[in-house]
């Protein structure tokens, strides 16, 4: 990517790379939670409430992940209840620990050869 260090542009121009950047970051993440609730939906028995919509529930779990905290949730959702978040939290990681969707990201070497093979590739790195 070009950059522009000096200039009468020079400041917009970072405005504009910040900008593009954060709409980038912000669409990647929406993307990321659809996938998620995607595979949730077809993998395992996480369902939306009357409510609530699977995808509220998994960005509650998504940003409790990031966060580690349920306050910032909380102060932003007008009508979400730690108690609630919490629940939110506990049926999305149940969900993401059934075997059929963790099978589907996490893959063990289950033979002598297949365990070796990784130990070669880790020596070799």
């Amino acid at each position: 990517m070009w950059r522009v260090s000096r200039g009468p542009f020079s400041s917009y121009f970072k405005a504009w790379h910040l900008l593009y950047t954060e709409q980038n970051e912000q669409e990647q993440i929406k993307r990321g939670i659809f996938f998620l609730c995607q595979i949730l939906k077809e993998k395992s028995a996480l369902k939306a409430s009357k409510r609530v919509s699977l995808e509220l529930k998994v960005i509650c779990a998504v940003s409790f992940y990031a966060t580690g905290s349920y306050q910032r949730i909380v102060s932003m959702g007008k009508y979400l209840g730690q108690t609630t978040v919490g629940k939110y939290v506990k049926e999305v990681t149940d969900a993401l620990n059934s075997p059929s969707v963790l099978n589907r990201f996490i893959r063990l070497p289950l033979t002598l050869a297949e365990r070796e093979m990784t130990r070669h590739k880790k020596l070799l790195t």
